[in-house]
């Protein structure tokens, strides 16, 4: 199971957070000025929150069940995310965009091992599910690119 992220980075938590839309919760980041950086952290916490399982399993997916490079890769994932949040246009759903840094990020880490083949085609089949949005078979049309150029 992977560590969360807000207990790592100490980010406010607000319960209430948890019932709102991600449009919302981008929303809050978004308008948050620097005064309000509580309201920020604890909108991000709740994104950290509904996301962390699903970015830190398709992470170890891509990894073959390393459990360290899979925390690793979410981590990381999360700290960008948090980093670039602010210029989030919502072209693609935020699930879309985190899973693109996600499989940047292992990608990046595989590059930095020099390693060639760190996942074979027939497991980025394994990341679609059945009934996929439009915008979701685009990334995985992309991780698939990015796959064979790595």
């Amino acid at each position: 199971m992977p560590d969360l992220f807000w207990q790592h980075h100490n980010l406010a938590y607000k319960p209430e957070y948890k019932s709102l839309t991600d449009e919302e919760l981008v929303r809050i980041f978004q308008l948050a000025d620097k005064a309000s950086r509580a309201e920020r952290d604890s909108a991000f916490t709740a994104l950290v929150e509904r996301y962390q399982k699903r970015i830190y399993f398709a992470a170890r997916r891509m990894v073959h069940g390393d459990h360290d490079e899979a925390d690793e890769i979410a981590q990381e994932t999360f700290v960008k995310a948090y980093s670039a949040l602010q210029t989030f246009r919502g072209e693609s759903k935020l699930h879309t965009w985190l899973y693109r840094i996600m499989m940047n990020a292992a990608i990046q880490k595989a590059r930095k091992k020099n390693v060639r083949q760190f996942i074979g085609l027939d497991s980025v089949e394994e990341l679609a599910e059945p009934g996929m949005e439009a915008d979701d078979k685009m990334l995985k049309s992309e991780t698939t690119r990015l796959i064979e150029e790595a």
